[in-house]
């Protein structure tokens, strides 16, 4: 009977053991993740602070023309390459990281400024992923329908 209660307790103690250790291996690579997140996600704001600078600097006057006349239906199919000459030079100054960044932005100016809302927004976005291969950049920009 006492090799029986002898063998219990280790048993028991075995199980503690193990619990303990599987409890300390995961806060460890909790830690590890959470660290780098955040050291991910402040490389993502500095990057978001100086393209905000690069934008204010430039303005983008002609590319947030551009947008209200997508936005206004004026440009027809083919053929819009002499209407996006002064938005295209407006993008070829700014920093290469921050072009998807600036076109996102003009198009959340036209939004607000027009209160854009569903499919018309969705085709303004459409059409704004395009700019960069319509202005010869070397970018790929994608939108989701939200305004951050």
């Amino acid at each position: 009977m006492a090799r029986l209660v002898i063998m219990a307790i280790f048993l028991v103690g075995l199980v503690a053991m193990a619990e303990a250790t599987i409890y300390r291996t995961t806060i460890t690579t909790t830690v590890i993740q959470d660290g780098d997140k955040s050291q991910s996600q402040s490389q993502r704001q500095s990057q978001s602070d100086e393209c905000r600078k690069e934008i204010q600097k430039h303005q983008l006057n002609e590319c947030r023309q551009l947008m209200r006349s997508w936005q206004m239906g004026l440009l027809m199919r083919g053929g819009q390459k002499d209407d996006t000459q002064g938005c295209c030079e407006e993008l070829q100054n700014v920093k290469d990281d921050c072009t998807c960044e600036a076109i996102q932005w003009t198009v959340q100016q036209q939004q607000q400024q027009s209160q854009l809302q569903g499919e018309e927004m969705e085709r303004l976005m459409k059409k704004a992923e395009q700019l960069p291969s319509m202005c010869d950049l070397s970018q790929t920009c994608h939108f989701s329908e939200r305004s951050d």
